[in-house]
């Protein structure tokens, strides 16, 4: 199973916690590609963080969910 795949069906199975942990794998990895090659990836980053901003918000980590968020957004700008 690919890692996005994994997320959702994680995050629709209940299990919110695997779902963090994936999306998180998912961010470090897609942040270290961006580094790398910005052009090829930055728009993937932005797309992780808010799936990463989402699955924090559903476990009630507001803040940690908001600085996601608003990373995402300064990447889009």
């Amino acid at each position: 199973m690919d890692l996005p795949t994994k997320r959702r069906f994680e995050a629709v199975s209940g299990r919110r916690e695997e779902a963090l942990t994936a999306i998180t794998e998912a961010v470090e990895y897609y942040r270290a590609l961006a580094q790398a090659h910005p052009d090829a990836f930055l728009s993937n980053l932005a797309m992780s963080l808010k799936n990463q901003a989402g699955r924090l918000a559903d476990l009630g980590r507001r803040e940690d969910a908001l600085i996601a968020r608003r990373e995402a957004e300064l990447i889009t700008l």
